[in-house]
């Protein structure tokens, strides 16, 4: 019977897993950034729903009027 490639690799430690998924990340936000022509009204409204989420997530908590 033949062992599957996973039983003959060692764990990946997280450092290691979070740096790949990163990169692949990166990569994909790279190489498939959206035309916003080829979007839908409603695709293009949860994306820019997503990219408001990102930036006020960013910002810190004192400039939110949480930190008072």
């Amino acid at each position: 019977m033949k062992a599957s490639a996973a039983e003959n690799c060692e764990p990946m430690d997280g450092k290691t897993c979070r740096s790949i998924c990163d990169a692949v990340g990166e990569r994909l936000q790279r190489d498939l950034q959206p035309d916003s022509a080829d979007l839908s009204p409603y695709l293009r409204g949860l994306l820019d729903e997503l990219e408001r989420r990102d930036i006020a997530r960013s910002r810190p908590a004192e400039s939110r009027g949480w930190g008072r």
